[in-house]
């Protein structure tokens, strides 16, 4: 039994042990601080959307082509561990739907005539 608590106690097994919680402690860190940034990136991209449906929804299509170009921007610089993620790729596909649906209206030239930037569409959600 003696030897047994010498061998836990002893200057190898503390070292060991500190090691190894470092270890963890570091990788905690690492990973909140790899949360974190995927965070902070999904917030902006999320703001930035909100912005685009929000001008798309007004009519002032040619602030939403801005806020679009922006928000590209934004999710070509996203940190790789938020490009894997689920959220990001049905956000991905919510800004390429605006995009082909404003293209559409340039090829036709709706945006040119000026026959949709004045136009008003009703708020999402609202009956």
């Amino acid at each position: 039994m003696t030897i047994e608590i010498s061998a836990k106690l002893g200057a190898i097994p503390s070292l060991l042990r500190t090691l190894s919680a470092h270890a963890a402690l570091a990788q905690q860190t690492q990973d909140t601080e790899t949360t974190y940034d995927a965070m902070e990136c999904l917030l902006q991209c999320r703001k930035g959307y909100d912005t685009l449906v929000g001008l798309a929804d007004e009519g002032q299509l040619g602030e939403a082509v801005e806020a679009s170009t922006r928000l590209q921007s934004l999710l070509g610089a996203a940190p790789p561990t938020l490009t894997e993620a689920e959220v990001f790729s049905h956000l991905k596909v919510h800004l390429v739907q605006y995009n082909v649906y404003h293209g559409w209206l340039n090829v036709f030239g709706f945006l040119v005539l000026g026959c949709v930037q004045d136009r008003k569409r009703p708020r999402r959600g609202t009956a």
